[in-house]
């Protein structure tokens, strides 16, 4: 379900809050992901208008926390 999600006609707002709605099911059922997980699934999603965000974040150094980057990241714009 989440592997298979893109952000296709949504806007970026609408795309975060239907990742985070998958997210949260996922997790009443025991079924996490790691943050890194998260975030590559999340970016996979995103077309090519987003290439130099997704560039950016999967070169970053330190680990990214997938609420930060939630929060931070796409919930902006």
């Amino acid at each position: 379900m989440l592997i298979r999600i893109t952000k296709g006609g949504m806007v970026v707002f609408e795309y975060m809050i239907k990742i985070k709605s998958i997210i949260d099911d996922l997790a009443l059922i025991n079924n996490r992901f790691s943050d890194e997980e998260l975030i590559t699934h999340t970016l996979n999603g995103l077309e090519d208008e987003f290439k130099k965000l997704t560039t950016t974040i999967r070169v970053h150094d330190s680990t990214i926390i997938f609420e930060d980057f939630y929060k931070n990241y796409l919930i902006r714009r």
